[in-house]
Formats: C-alpha cells, structure tokens, sequence
C-alpha cells in the first residue's frame, strides 16, 4: 500500500484507526513513523493532532502533533506509566484495554502526555 493509498484524500483523523495493529503492517509502519502525517503537512494541511495506540514495537501511545509550521511525535511506552508493583499486578494490562475500549488515553496516559512524560522529536518542519 503506497502512501497516496493510505491517504487518499483523507485527512489525519480519518485514515488513523486508534487500535492501529488491526491494520497491515505497511499502514502499521507507515503511520508509527509519522509518514503519511509528514505528507500531510508537506502538502499544506490544516492544524491537526492524532492519536493512537499500537503494540508493534511495544505498547505504545502515539500523539502526532501538525501546528502548521512543525510536525511532532510524541510516545509514551505503557510499562514506562508504572512502577514495578503496578506492572506486577496487571495495572499496565488495564490501562492498555481501557484505552482500546474507550478508543482514547486514559486519563493516566493524557497527564503523562501533558506533563512532559513523553519522548517528543520534530519530524518535519517547514
């Protein structure tokens, strides 16, 4: 599947599937590195941020950011939200599902986000 496949005129939110390893694993690698995003932005796109979650390197949150001027990826690795009693226990596990179920973070992973938990590069800019 080429980029322009994956896109096919649609804009950031609708070609992104939360719970992304449903998808191939072209469209899988395509979005985890932020190429379609990036091709987005290159092309003038409007503002947008993105969502998702996927476990094809590890369970991890993926927030791509477009302010019309730089593009930003930013992840969080799920284990990396919780000590070693709470991954002991499965809390990492029920995190995981809540946020497949609600297709959105949890509010542990939102906060994470917000206070600079993740690890955030800019992978295009004009």
């Amino acid at each position: 599947m080429t980029l322009d496949e994956i896109i096919d005129g649609r804009d950031a939110e609708e070609m992104t599937v939360f719970d992304i390893d449903w998808e191939d694993d072209e469209f899988i690698i395509a979005c985890i590195a932020g190429a379609p995003y990036k091709q987005l932005a290159q092309e003038g796109a409007e503002p947008f941020e993105v969502d998702f979650m996927s476990f094809q390197d590890a369970c991890c949150y993926y927030r791509y950011t477009w302010d019309g001027n730089k593009l930003k990826r930013a992840v969080i690795e799920n284990a990396d939200l919780f000590d070693d009693d709470e991954l002991d226990n499965g809390k990492d596990t029920d995190v995981w599902s809540e946020a497949k179920d609600l297709e959105a973070f949890p509010d542990i992973v939102e906060n994470a986000f917000n206070n600079g938990e993740a690890f955030v590069e800019v992978i295009w800019e004009k």
